[in-house]
């Protein structure tokens, strides 16, 4: 599955791009057909499918509507709530071709991030590949020696993630842990979506107005590149122990 596309008219595209991660879910439900209906029976739910934490967006049916669009089989994904101790979500040194600075898990000891965890069956998988890029973007990994607390099914020692290829974001000497998903006895500084877009900005095209400057990144793929390629020339990498790179193949 290629790059999804923007909205059209650019007032979306900015509207859009500074409202990552589109909404954190107040429960776990389950995500059938483009819709988000009640999640029943949560273990049988649950069965057979890929674990994948969803560090940002992809806990949101907004932007599990937008991935699956075109997906003919209709996706029918439980999406559970998660406690996940030690980590944060926090921003990737990357720009997304929506014009979003977007998210990436990263180690915070101490940390409990509320969170989400995406059930895939392996055609699901396939598709989030798609949308994640892995080896460019993303890497598909397995995280071992977790303690994760799912709600309606217990506790999982490990799962599988995203983990930013580029690594997470440094401003003023470290992360940035997104302010929009929350977690309890944070250690980095939180910002917004719109406020980090300033920073993200300042750091790469300092003197442009935002909305010109966030439109260009939707637009022009060299230009969001070159920033992209600037954030990560600075950025923290993931390091975890207990950590199993997997190479995939998307459709």
């Amino acid at each position: 599955m290629a790059a999804m596309n923007p909205p059209s008219d650019p007032s979306d595209i900015v509207a859009w791009a500074k409202s990552y991660p589109f909404g954190h879910p107040g429960e776990s439900y389950l995500f059938r057909r483009g819709e988000k209906v009640t999640l029943e029976a949560p273990v049988a739910a649950v069965k057979g499918r890929v674990p994948v934490i969803a560090s940002g967006s992809n806990a949101a049916p907004r932007q599990l509507a937008r991935k699956y669009q075109a997906f003919d089989r209709g996706a029918s994904i439980p999406v559970t709530r998660a406690d996940l101790a030690d980590f944060d979500s926090v921003y990737n040194a990357h720009i997304t071709s929506y014009g979003s600075v977007p998210a990436t898990l990263f180690p915070s000891p101490g940390t409990v991030l509320e969170t989400f965890i995406t059930w895939l069956d392996e055609h699901e998988l396939a598709v989030m590949h798609g949308t994640e890029q892995p080896g460019v973007n993303y890497h598909f990994s397995e995280l071992r020696n977790l303690r994760i607390e799912v709600e309606g099914i217990g506790n999982l020692d490990s799962a599988f993630a995203y983990i930013s290829v580029a690594g997470c974001l440094n401003h003023d000497g470290g992360p940035v842990s997104l302010a929009e998903v929350p977690a309890r006895a944070r250690r980095y500084p939180a910002r917004s979506q719109a406020e980090m877009q300033e920073v993200v900005r300042a750091l790469t095209a300092p003197g442009a107005w935002l909305e010109p400057f966030i439109r260009e990144n939707v637009e022009n793929e060299g230009v969001r590149l070159e920033r992209s390629r600037a954030l990560a020339g600075t950025a923290h990498p993931f390091e975890h122990g207990a950590m199993r790179v997997i190479e995939v193949k998307a459709v």
